[in-house]
């Protein structure tokens, strides 16, 4: 992403650069809410591996071909992030019909 901002005019980096800090502190305070016992540093620590880790595995494609990664993308940024697995729910368990 550095690179991708680098091409930028000045103002324009500056408004990208400010609203990535913006978007990572959203998502620091929301970490913090879920789990209060993480300090500052430490959420922010782990948000940007949470998506450091994401971005790699969106561009990477972990898991066999043409296999959607989206539930291992899931299950890793969870642990990144040390928030526990969602309950399944009836329609993801098969006791929904649609």
């Amino acid at each position: 992403m550095l690179s991708e901002t680098e091409r930028l005019d000045p103002s324009d980096r500056r408004a990208a650069v400010d609203f990535r800090r913006d978007f990572l502190r959203v998502w620091v305070g929301l970490l913090r809410q879920v789990r209060p016992d993480y300090d500052t540093a430490e959420a922010r620590i782990r948000v940007h591996a949470m998506f450091a880790l994401v971005n790699d595995g969106v561009r990477h494609r972990p898991g066999p071909a043409g296999e959607d990664p989206a539930g291992l993308l899931e299950a890793a940024a969870r642990a990144v992030l040390g928030l526990s697995a969602p309950a399944r729910s009836a329609h993801r368990k098969g006791l929904v019909d649609g």
